[in-house]
């Protein structure tokens, strides 16, 4: 699970070898560029992803586009969930 702050600049960590990557986003579902890079290196290496909020309540919803939009990550093929971070990665465990 990658719980990142806002003003995360860069990713040090390798997705290429995972099963799942629960990424607990900000607000609808958005990140910033450089998880948005990682996630779609995920995506590539068929790495099931799910997106959820850190916020406390509502859902995630695809109307941001830019790099880490909600919109643009739903259009990559990621999963996105009204479920709390913990809850995705069991989520994102069972996905094949």
């Amino acid at each position: 699970m990658i719980w990142f702050a806002g003003g995360t600049r860069s990713v040090p960590w390798e997705v290429t070898h995972l099963h799942g990557l629960v990424v607990a986003a900000s607000g609808v579902g958005t990140v910033n560029a450089a998880v948005a890079d990682q996630i779609r290196v995920a995506c590539a290496h068929n790495v099931a992803v799910v997106v959820t909020t850190r916020a406390g309540s509502g859902p995630v919803f695809p109307v941001y586009g830019g790099a880490g939009g909600s919109q643009t990550l739903d259009s990559l093929g990621v999963k996105i969930t009204w479920l709390h971070p913990f809850e995705d990665a069991i989520v994102a465990y069972g996905i094949p």
